[in-house]
């Protein structure tokens, strides 16, 4: 994705996720002074909220609804923003994306924005998500031209089929960390074209294992891994269709 370089990459998004342990440190004081420090980049502002479940107890199988909400902070074009919710913060970038030597500095301009107004938050969880939509043609579903990496149909199956998803989990730094793959069907339509969506979620498996100072480094291990599994998924049939630049 960024070693090699595409004239037409498939990035949809990119996030980087923080989330912090809660420690009472949280309130819309700290999200107004965030904005401050952001603004000049992130100068437009939304409210925004959302559902989560959860058991409300051990002896009762309902469950408990909670809203919770939050804010988004846009760049003027908005193509780059950034979410907070309480403990935890996301920048995000839609395409056309602007390699790593772009996004990077934008996750770590907001990390130390975040880290000088609460110093001391401990990290609950880290991470680094690519969303990629790759466009192959239907009929057939050509798997192998495509990706080294596809689902498995017996030879007593039907030869057709639509939506589709494969699940990998991969060990990464000794266990300390792992990378979510998941391949799968987009938007179901019925075009000459299929949507298969390609998503890569590196995270930190063990927070207690990452100081603060680390943090740079372990997200260029992450986006170093996550490189070297996408260009392990696709063939050079997809490359082309990226249009690698030469370098």
């Amino acid at each position: 994705m960024d070693r090699r370089k595409y004239r037409n990459p498939p990035i949809v998004e990119v996030v980087a996720e923080f989330r912090f342990v809660p420690s009472g440190k949280w309130g819309d004081h700290l999200v107004d002074a965030l904005h401050r420090k952001l603004q000049p980049r992130f100068p437009l502002r939304r409210s925004m909220s959302e559902m989560n479940t959860a058991p409300a107890a051990r002896e009762n199988p309902s469950l408990f609804v909670e809203i919770q909400h939050g804010v988004r902070f846009f760049r003027k074009d908005e193509r780059a923003f950034v979410q907070v919710y309480p403990y935890r913060i996301s920048i995000h970038h839609l395409a056309p994306y602007p390699h790593w030597e772009g996004f990077r500095p934008l996750i770590l301009d907001v990390f130390a924005a975040i880290r000088d107004l609460v110093p001391g938050l401990s990290i609950e969880r880290l991470g680094l998500r690519y969303i990629n939509r790759i466009t192959i043609p239907r009929d057939p579903l050509k798997f192998p031209d495509y990706f080294t990496l596809y689902p498995h149909i017996g030879s007593s199956l039907p030869r057709t089929h639509k939506a589709f998803a494969v699940y990998l989990l991969f060990p990464f730094e000794g266990n300390r960390d792992a990378l979510h793959l998941r391949l799968g069907s987009g938007e179901i339509s019925e075009g000459k074209q299929a949507d298969v969506l390609l998503d890569l979620d590196y995270f930190l498996a063990h927070p207690e294992s990452l100081t603060e100072d680390r943090i740079p480094d372990w997200m260029d291990t992450a986006h170093r891994h996550i490189v070297k599994v996408f260009e392990g998924v696709i063939t050079d049939r997809l490359r082309a269709q990226f249009e690698e630049v030469e370098r």
